[in-house]
């Protein structure tokens, strides 16, 4: 393949190995440093690795796939002329339609709204829990006091187990209303 003439402003799109190859590369070699980061920190054994990281990612990456698959990734292989143009246009495109004051404004514009929507996930939050902490720590209601009859002495046991069972009903009643509210909450 001769080249006879490449733009100045394609050829960052015109180099297959730009497309493919280096990145192949850059990947594959962090890949092996961070398993050297487990090694102990002697230089001379990390001088080693580094070449033998190297290599292995040098031909990895350098593999007659990858390099066919740049030169197809930047429309040389078979011969492309859309595809190029197609990533110009694009990169007009963008230049077009959005302004450099725009793009403050619609950046100042996102952050102030990422602030309020988090501090109202925050308020909701706190709200929930204060609601949860204010349901579970009501202050249980005395219980009913057995009605005597003042011409009586003492209450006989008929009033006591009415109370008792008139206390119990209240108390089911105030938990199951307890429970719905949690369940209304929650949804």
């Amino acid at each position: 393949v001769e080249v006879l003439f490449l733009p100045s402003y394609s050829t960052h799109v015109l180099q297959p190995l730009d497309l493919t190859g280096f990145s192949v590369i850059k990947s594959k070699y962090r890949h092996r440093i961070r398993e050297l980061l487990a090694l102990d920190n002697a230089a001379p054994v990390k001088k080693e690795r580094f070449i033998t990281c190297y290599d292995y990612a040098r031909e990895e990456g350098l593999s007659e796939q990858v390099i066919r698959a740049g030169w197809r990734a930047a429309g040389l292989c078979p011969f492309n002329k859309p595809q190029d143009l197609y990533y110009v246009q694009r990169e007009l495109q963008k230049s077009e339609i959005v302004t450099r004051k725009v793009q403050i404004v619609l950046r100042k514009a996102g952050k102030a709204l990422s602030a309020a929507n988090t501090r109202a996930a925050e308020l909701q939050a706190e709200n929930l829990k204060l609601q949860h902490l204010l349901n579970t720590t009501q202050l249980k209601k005395p219980r009913k006091r057995v009605q005597v009859d003042q011409n009586q002495r003492f209450a006989n046991i008929e009033n006591i187990v009415g109370a008792i069972h008139q206390s119990a009903a209240q108390a089911a009643h105030r938990s199951r209303t307890t429970a719905e509210e949690a369940a209304e909450i929650a949804a």
